[in-house]
């Protein structure tokens, strides 16, 4: 039997415990707790009932269930067992059979982590974390950018830097610093203030994935750039940190404005960093440490990437290539 039977609310004051250990004790980045959170609502709470959620108010206080009065229904009846509270997730399961597989492995990851978390506090007597099936995402090789592309973009926004001088050309140009100069993640880039910036030492303070720290190195001129359109301000932005969704689109507008001809984002400007020094001769441990990789793992599918150095390397030393006659 489920052990938790008193009241349909403690279910959910459950996840807000677990999501409590997420934060305080695992310390998760505000991006998983946010899709977590999300997650384990849309798995127990009726979707009439789309105004109740679990959240943590202002980034600050604990978990805590918002909105939630005697009206509000669980997807779950009243006195569950522990059979029925899996047969419930199972049918979950099924409904994301059209999401993209990364949502769904992520959904069924946090879901994973919840029921542990349920066996490992005695809540349940079975470990159900065993009974859900997690589908394998295909592995995708990321997108990057030329360097020729790169050099394009770079030129563009140096340009507008230079003549317009705008808080919006400014924002830009030092995103895209940031992430193809020094490989930030767009979270880090994003929140980066002055004194993370070492000009002397030509490092960079980053505090990336789980709250943990790393030194990063960027070129010269990355911090001379910056240095000389340098604002009076906390952030290198402004007076506040420069919000994702933001940085999404002025990156995108910048790619598309230089006449870069397919879409840019973010992310690609990282894997465009990662890539273009692998195929330059870094080798894959340092890149780890400049990526904040926890696994060498994650970082070498960038070994995969430079196709066009593969075919020179082939066209120059496979003996089919030479002309000699066989």
């Amino acid at each position: 039997m489920f052990i938790l039977q008193k009241n349909e609310l403690i279910i959910l004051e459950e996840c807000c415990n677990y999501l409590n250990i997420l934060k305080n004790i695992e310390n998760s980045s505000q991006n998983t707790l946010r899709a977590y959170s999300r997650d384990l609502s849309q798995v127990f709470l009726t979707e009439e009932f789309e105004n109740a959620e679990i959240s943590d108010k202002n980034q600050q206080a604990s978990f805590q269930i918002q909105e939630i009065g005697t009206h509000k229904k669980l997807k779950l009846s009243n006195n569950f067992t522990e059979s029925e509270l899996l047969e419930h997730i199972k049918s979950i399961q099924r409904d994301w059979r059209d999401l993209a597989a990364s949502t769904k492995k992520r959904k069924t990851a946090c879901l994973k982590s919840f029921l542990n978390y349920l066996y490992q506090a005695s809540k349940t007597e079975r470990q159900l974390s065993l009974l859900i099936y997690s589908t394998k995402t295909p592995s995708k090789l990321p997108r990057y950018l030329s360097f020729e592309e790169c050099k394009q973009v770079l030129s563009y926004l140096r340009a507008q830097a230079e003549n317009k001088n705008t808080d919006k050309s400014l924002d830009t140009y030092f995103l895209f610093l940031l992430m193809y100069g020094a490989g930030l993640r767009v979270s880090e880039a994003c929140s980066l203030k002055h004194k993370d910036l070492q000009f002397s030492k030509q490092s960079i303070r980053v505090l990336g994935k789980g709250n943990k720290e790393r030194i990063v190195v960027a070129p010269k001129f990355v911090f001379s750039e910056i240095k000389k359109h340098k604002k009076k301000s906390v952030y290198i932005y402004g007076e506040k940190e420069l919000s994702t969704r933001k940085a999404f689109s002025l990156i995108r507008t910048a790619g598309h404005e230089a006449g870069v001809l397919r879409p840019i984002n973010p992310h690609a400007l990282r894997h465009s960093f990662a890539t273009h020094l692998l195929a330059s001769g870094t080798d894959l441990r340092s890149l780890q440490e400049l990526l904040g990789h926890s696994s060498l793992a994650a970082t070498q599918m960038y070994t995969h990437l430079d196709l066009n150095q593969l075919s020179e390397n082939l066209e120059k030393h496979h003996p089919l290539n030479k002309k000699k006659k066989l």
